[in-house]
């Protein structure tokens, strides 16, 4: 058997390349999601409770008869190796081994709401003391000691911990998995619970190998591109040529379209559906329709246009103001003024968005990588006019995230044209549509003064910014800091 140290490895990629007389690519078969288990999510199982209750050890983790620790958090991986560090924190605070965690991520029917995953806030959200995983874990151990000290008969202050094994000298010894192994904790949290010391832990603050690389490095990982359903069709959507552009008409195809299903549409909203996904895409670049097109800002004076349309086009925050920053200003040594200009910015995601759904009647199951499924499933429920507790969002992990992709939009199309076409749908979209299409980064004009004295010391200063706001935000948004 062959020993993989705890540390990686250092490869100097330049000496590697220049080393390798040839290139091997190995490609596999992509991974299918077990379609029974699909099949049955919409099909009579139930979707989930409304709300995972986050007092119930339950919810967040679960102990099986082979002794292996599975935990649930809302809190997913994004690429950023957030999960290996759950991992490391449930084997360091109930003494197993790191091998025997395993994981259920972001599925409201099986996991708390834990929140959107971004703004790196996962580490601290699972190691604070309230509302995050290392409590839950710290609970479900004195849960632990507690079976343990009635099985034992010693009290839990002389109990020890090893590999998920209890201990109480003299030879005397329990396992987690025979105290609870594939049952229920049903117990809530008691909050008398106190987590180890961060000195304390093993693992936590080591390096240890990402759980998730292995099967990316040899091509065995499920990505949400992966997912194929039972009679699953595949879509695209028709996207106007800018935002806001009004449907006029649909004149059909030039030439017929094998495998077509159907057209949908929806208000301004065209989306074509096929048997296969080649199919889709020549239906989506072949269907002719008419817009009526909306006019884009002009780009020779946008800033100037963002700043000069605030007075009767804006929501105005003012964050400080001291209300002597013209006086001050007037009496400075010296005044320094300048105007800076942020473009509009793409997150570009590193790969484009795709969803799967399934919405049968009044239930719905949709697999996605949005970063928050419990918000997915209130904007589903919307949408589609079903109750959010009969929808279930289940996170499958898709490209690696820095800002807005286009998952949260790629799920809710899918789920729009299964309801439409009473079948399993995916949608995945092209570089083009993620690179038009997504939420940029909003553009800012800033225009600062400031002023020294004579000792060269700051004696005001003055900021006001201005930018587009995103999403169903006013459309101009002025904000301004004065003070000296």
């Amino acid at each position: 058997m062959t020993e993989i140290s705890a540390q990686p490895r250092r490869f100097d990629r330049r000496k590697f390349i220049i080393g390798s007389g040839a290139m091997v690519v190995a490609v596999g078969t992509p991974r299918l999601l077990n379609p029974q288990s699909a099949f049955a999510a919409v099909k009579g199982l139930p979707i989930g409770p409304a709300l995972v209750d986050p007092n119930q050890i339950d919810s967040w983790l679960a102990i099986k008869g082979d002794g292996t620790v599975v935990l649930k958090t809302g809190k997913e991986e994004l690429g950023g190796g957030t999960l290996t560090t759950s991992h490391q924190l449930v084997a360091d605070e109930l003494d197993v081994p790191f091998e025997k965690v395993q994981s259920i991520v972001a599925d409201t029917a099986k996991t708390v709401n834990q929140g959107a995953t971004a703004g790196s806030q996962t580490t601290p959200t699972q190691f604070g003391e309230t509302g995050g995983l290392r409590q839950a874990v710290a609970e479900a151990r004195l849960a632990l000691l507690n079976m343990a000290s009635t099985a034992l008969g010693a009290p839990v202050s002389q109990l020890s911990v090893k590999d998920g094994v209890v201990s109480a000298g003299a030879g005397r010894q329990v396992t987690y998995a025979t105290l609870i192994g594939d049952k229920l904790f049903a117990l809530k949290q008691t909050g008398k619970a106190v987590p180890k010391r961060f000195e304390d832990y093993k693992l936590v603050g080591t390096s240890v190998p990402r759980i998730d690389i292995p099967a990316k490095v040899v091509g065995k990982f499920t990505f949400n591109h992966d997912i194929r359903l039972p009679g699953m069709v595949f879509a695209r959507v028709v996207r106007p040529p800018t935002i806001d552009s009004q449907l006029v008409g649909i004149n059909g195809f030039p030439h017929k379209i094998p495998g077509l299903i159907r057209v949908v549409v929806k208000k301004n909203w065209v989306a074509v559906v096929a048997e296969r996904e080649e199919q889709a895409i020549q239906a989506a670049s072949s269907l002719r329709v008419k817009w009526n097109v909306t006019k884009l800002p002009n780009f020779a004076t946008f800033y100037e246009d963002l700043v000069a349309d605030a007075p009767t086009n804006t929501t105005n925050r003012v964050l400080i103001n001291t209300n002597d920053v013209d006086a001050t200003l007037g009496k400075a040594a010296k005044t320094i003024e300048a105007t800076y200009k942020y473009p509009i910015q793409m997150h570009g995601t590193m790969g484009a968005s795709t969803a799967a759904a399934w919405v049968d009647g009044d239930q719905a199951v949709v697999w996605t990588h949005t970063q928050n499924v419990t918000a997915e499933r209130s904007m589903l429920a919307t949408a589609l006019g079903i109750p959010a507790t009969n929808i279930r969002v289940i996170f499958v992990e898709g490209a690696g995230v820095y800002g807005i992709t286009g998952a949260d939009n790629a799920g809710l199309d899918a789920a729009m044209i299964s309801q439409a076409v009473g079948k399993p749908v995916r949608v995945q979209y092209t570089r083009a549509d993620e690179h038009k299409w997504e939420n940029y980064g909003q553009p800012f004009v800033h225009k600062l003064r400031g002023g020294i004295d004579s000792a060269g010391n700051l004696v005001v200063w003055d900021a006001e910014s201005w930018t587009a706001a995103r999403g169903g935000r006013p459309p101009r948004r002025r904000t301004c800091r004065r003070g000296s």
